[in-house]
């Protein structure tokens, strides 16, 4: 595990979505992120082999997107980094505000500035500058004088110290290392919060497995942990299909550091599991779990599979309303019928 100075964009204690209201977590400026020292594991990958670069610090939040900082690297080894680690690429810097984000908020997260690497390059045309990921490229931010470099240095990188950027060579050392900085999407908050035995649960949008892992860390928790049959079906009831409709739901297991050996991302000692026949099947290919829709059943998969699934968050905090009865996360005539019900039950 790594220490790193977490940017939530809220306080979960007092943060309140009503079910179905399509809450992104990138509607909170980064000026409101609390400053607060967590812990969070590192995702790690088998795929890319030892030489990749670890993430060190992140995910950090800006806008609709999560932010990791890797260990120094080259370009090449870097953007590997980032499409198999994290299903994503280094950086796209779409205005001023992000590219001072990007400088304090991540490269220098600790207060120590770091040159970073971003997802531009002229690699394939020479003078003619693209993101990696394939958005236009607009906004620019170049040191004067820069890019410079010519056909001997096609990527581009920041200064740590002033947010300016200058063309490199692929493995640049001259004025010190490079570190990557990569960007994933965030999913919103679908539905939530959901309240049992002293839990909090959200439910995101559609997305990759590494999109939904991003999100549940900057909600302050991770992808769900299952200890058993009644929580499972509690959560697939009253969670994953909490307006009716059945939906395939990430949880927070996986064989992603060792093929075959799975582990919650919380680190829990649950071995509960409810693989459906013949999983989980798909080796080194299909490393994270998931719920079928309308099932308390699990499978593997690989991070993107198919059109996605819902992530399921779990933030290990009570409900802060005593008198939401039915723990739904809001107050309505339901409460009452809950009150009511334990009202005639009475006490033991």
């Amino acid at each position: 595990m790594y220490t790193h100075r977490a940017q939530l964009g809220f306080q979960i204690g007092i943060f309140a979505l009503v079910a179905g209201s399509g809450v992104s977590l990138g509607q909170v400026d980064s000026t409101d992120l609390v400053d607060t020292t967590v812990l969070v594991d590192p995702i790690v990958s088998t795929a890319g082999g030892a030489a990749l670069p670890e993430i060190i610090a992140g995910p950090f939040q800006h806008g609709n997107s999560a932010y990791y900082l890797l260990e120094p690297a080259n370009w090449d080894v870097s953007e590997q980094a980032a499409q198999e680690r994290l299903g994503a690429h280094l950086v796209t810097v779409s205005d001023a505000a992000e590219n001072t984000f990007i400088r304090d908020g991540v490269l220098s997260f600790d207060g120590a500035p770091r040159n970073g690497w971003l997802g531009l390059t002229d690699a394939d045309v020479e003078g003619e500058y693209v993101w990696v990921n394939g958005e236009p490229f607009g906004f620019e931010s170049w040191r004067p004088g820069e890019p410079n470099g010519g056909a001997t240095q096609n990527y581009a990188g920041m200064l740590g110290s002033t947010s300016d950027w200058f063309d490199l060579e692929n493995d640049w050392t001259v004025e010190g290392v490079v570190y990557g900085v990569v960007e994933v999407e965030i999913p919103s908050v679908l539905a939530g919060p959901f309240y049992s035995n002293g839990h909090t649960y959200y439910l995101l949008d559609n997305s990759n497995r590494h999109q939904a892992d991003a999100a549940a860390r900057l909600l302050g928790g991770h992808l769900v942990t299952l200890d058993d049959a009644a929580e499972t079906s509690w959560v697939r009831t009253n969670v994953i299909e909490f307006d009716g409709v059945p939906r395939h739901a990430w949880l927070g297991l996986s064989d992603v550091s060792y093929e075959g050996i799975y582990s919650w991302d919380n680190d829990s000692l649950s071995s509960y599991r409810a693989w459906i026949s013949a999983e989980p099947n798909g080796g080194t290919n299909e490393n994270y779990v998931a719920m079928f829709s309308n099932s308390n059943v699990w499978f593997d998969a690989a991070y993107n599979w198919g059109s996605g699934a819902h992530g399921v968050v779990e933030v290990a905090t009570p409900n802060p309303c005593t008198v939401d009865m039915n723990n739904d996360g809001g107050l309505n005539f339901l409460d009452v019928s809950a009150f009511l019900q334990d009202f005639g039950i009475g006490c033991p």
